[in-house]
């Protein structure tokens, strides 16, 4: 286990504090979860197993919600089967280097929207992760 401390992050990156530390981890693997939630160890193992079958940069959800892209999404936490989801809420999900770094390279698109109307800081990145 590695623990980083910084406790300037989370008012500098806000909820994007996640995918640092995702950058920095060792394993290939990542599991991120909110601090109010606590997986079980058959959830962990069923996203890791879902991880697996997925390809490189794409995060699975243990919640999700369905998206037609059309209408607005509605934040609806509930238990689906882990894996991918049009929208993985992470609330806890398990992901790798490749998306973490995607979430990166494309923030600048949306980072203007973000700094103006996301309150936390990045609410709304598991939608920016679709």
């Amino acid at each position: 286990m590695r623990i980083l401390v910084d406790y300037g992050a989370n008012g500098k990156y806000g909820l994007s504090t996640r995918f640092i530390a995702c950058l920095h981890a060792r394993n290939s693997l990542v599991l991120i979860q909110d601090d109010d939630v606590l997986l079980s160890e058959a959830a962990v193992v069923a996203l890791a197993e879902a991880k697996r079958a997925e390809a490189p940069g794409r995060l699975v959800g243990y919640w999700g919600r369905g998206w037609d892209g059309l209408a607005e999404p509605a934040y609806v936490m509930k238990e689906v089967q882990p894996g991918a989801h049009p929208i993985a809420l992470t609330v806890g999900v398990m992901a790798d280097h490749v998306a973490c770094a995607a979430f990166f390279r494309e923030a600048p698109l949306v980072q203007d929207l973000v700094e103006k109307e996301s309150k936390p800081l990045w609410n709304g990145e598991d939608v920016f992760m679709r």
